[in-house]
């Protein structure tokens, strides 16, 4: 065979076929609120030992934020 009679074959001769990334380990979505923190607070120097003593803190400031908010609105729907 020629390549007269192969050239129908090839769609696009130039296109690679691209290996797909495999990633060892999932990100979870700890690492993701890490890797935020550690961008919005590059200066801090936050690491996984620091996130795991912060995060419950973290959790405990948006409770009691919500409760907080809760009971203001209730308290003001009794006062208005």
């Amino acid at each position: 065979m020629n390549d007269d009679e192969l050239i129908h074959l090839l769609a696009n001769p130039f296109h690679m076929v691209r290996k797909k990334k495999i990633f060892e380990e999932e990100i979870t979505t700890d690492d993701r609120i890490l890797q935020l923190l550690q961008n919005k607070y590059p200066k801090l120097g936050i690491h996984k030992e620091d996130y795991d003593h912060l995060i419950p803190k973290i959790e405990n400031l948006i409770i009691d934020t919500i409760i907080q908010n809760i009971v203001s609105k209730i308290i003001h729907s009794i006062d208005g």
